[in-house]
Order: structure tokens, then sequence, then C-alpha cells
């Protein structure tokens, strides 16, 4: 299947609804039955997928930077104190009952986006540079635990019983044990990796300079298939129907992975912030897609 064409406008005729926002969105995240989004003016905004109206706001005290994540029983987002800059980007954890900051995550090392749940820790990459994984503790919200790769990484998911790492500059996921830090496998890739995501299925790869979504088989530890997705692929989402949406720099594009084929896709605004670095601003809820323009947030329908 072709890629959308650049003329065509965005989201073509998907749009099911479109709400106005106050201010530019800079990360969207679809958890705990609600929408959450953080803008410019570093606020983290929870709102009803339903009516779209704000159901609560808290002061983040920095930039949201990153994705927003469920895992355990928290929110999980990234902050950068400096504006866009990543190499100071922090973790922290909100409460979505209360939407309270509860916990901010920070050792001096950029830290990585995203957040992965496994045997009652939450792991994230605290050091980008220096490739440290961390594990805290989903009720005391304590790091009691660390891996160190060795070598810069910039993503972790958890999942079959592993940390599953994405190197930087190399064209491979690492498999860890979380126990020991020991590699249990190397998987090559035809490009480098961003973004991970682990599914019932196995273990998504986001490879955003060749232009590919991969899908890596933990039964055997390879790659079972590469699809041509967008330029600058480097978001993923699961979508409850089954499907894997993925965000470029002007596209989203789905994968059934029940075929292995291009399921749906689209054209999107720009969505890069200050720094040139696209936002995560693709979110899925409860059978809904949704997209965070500069200017609106954007339900898209129907996706199956």
């Amino acid at each position: 299947m072709a890629t959308v064409a650049a003329s065509t406008p965005p989201f073509g005729d998907r749009i099911a609804r479109s709400v106005p926002l106050a201010r530019s969105p800079t990360a969207l995240g679809g958890a705990f039955g609600s929408l959450w989004l953080t803008d410019d003016a570093g606020q983290l905004l929870r709102l009803d997928p339903a009516s779209a109206e704000v159901l609560a706001s808290v002061d983040l005290g920095v930039l949201g930077c990153g994705s927003i994540r469920e895992a355990a029983d928290s929110l999980w987002l990234s902050g950068c104190p400096d504006g866009d800059a990543v190499d100071s980007r922090i973790t922290l954890i909100v409460d979505p009952d209360r939407t309270t900051v509860v916990s901010r995550l920070a050792d001096g090392g950029g830290d990585g986006v995203g957040a992965s749940a496994m045997r009652g820790l939450v792991w994230f990459v605290s050091d980008v540079a220096a490739g440290v994984l961390s594990g805290v503790d989903v009720n005391t919200r304590a790091k009691v635990a660390e891996v160190k790769v060795g070598f810069g990484a910039r993503h972790v998911t958890a999942g079959f019983g592993s940390l599953w790492v994405a190197p930087i500059g190399r064209n491979e996921v690492l498999r860890i044990d979380p126990v020991d830090g020991r590699v249990i496998a190397t998987v090559a890739l035809s490009g480098d990796p961003s973004v991970l995501l682990t599914t019932a299925d196995g273990i998504w790869v986001a490879e955003p300079h060749q232009w590919l979504l991969g899908r890596v088989d933990p039964a055997t530890d390879r790659v079972v298939i590469e699809l041509e997705a967008a330029p600058g692929v480097d978001q993923l989402v699961a979508a409850e129907n089954g499907w894997i949406w993925s965000l470029g720099d002007d596209e989203a594009l789905a994968v059934d992975p029940l075929v292995n084929r291009i399921a749906d896709r689209f054209s999107v605004p720009p969505h890069a912030g200050p720094d040139g670095i696209a936002r995560h601003v693709l979110a899925a809820l409860d059978g809904d897609l949704w997209f965070a323009d500069r200017t609106s947030l954007v339900e898209i329908g129907p996706v199956d």
C-alpha cells in the first residue's frame, strides 16, 4: 500500500470531532478511562473522552516532553526542566485518582521516554547516555533495581520475562535478564530502533530512519516481519481492536497483526516541537483514536 500523498489534507475525511485547545499540546495519552494531555504551559490535563471536558489539572513544574503511559497503577510521563531539551529529561509519576505528581525521578542524566511494568516493578531508562535502566517498586515508588546496559539506550519495554532495550546507534534490540542484567539475545534489525511496545504477540519496534515497523517474536528472538511505515515513525500505540498504530512525521499508520498488513493510514499535520523532535500526540482509548493538533484535540473515526 502506497504512502499517503503529501497533498492529502490532514485526517482526510476522518474527523469525528475537533475540540479547540487553549494552549498548544506537547503530549497526549489514553489511560485509566481518560485522555491525558500536557501543554506548553507545563500543565497536565485530565479530560473526559465523551465530553472533552477538563476533569482535573496539575502544574507539572516542567514542560511535558515525551510519551504519557499507564504502568501498573500510575501514570508515567516525561518532563523537560529546560524546555524541550531532552538531555535533561526527567520522569514523573502521577497518581491518576488524585491527579497529583507523587514522584519526580531524576539522577542527573537525561531519562528515556516511556515506562513498562513487570513483576511488581516499573522499568524506565534513567540515564540515556550511560544506558542505565531502573526498576521502581509499584507500591513504594522507590528505585529497587538497576541494570547497566553499558552503552546508550533510549527506550525500554518489559514483557515475556525480559527487558527489551533499544540501543543508540545499533541496528538491533537487546533482550536483557532483569535480575542480573545479562544479555539473553541480540535481535538484528534492518535499521536503528527507537520506540518499543509490548503486546500479546511480541515486541513491536519503530525504525524511524529506515521508515520501518517491525515485530520481534519472543519465542525465537528474531524479527518475523518488517513493514514499510511512514517517514520518521517514532511512536507506537496499541488500539483496542488489536491494531498497532504508528505515528510518523506526516502520517498515522495502522498494522493488523493478525495478517501482518497495513490496515489503515491517514495524513497528519506537523507535530514537532521547537527543537524539531516529534511530539507524542497520538492516543488510543476505548476504541477511539485521538490526535493532539497544535490548536485542537481531534477525534478520528472510524478506525476499524
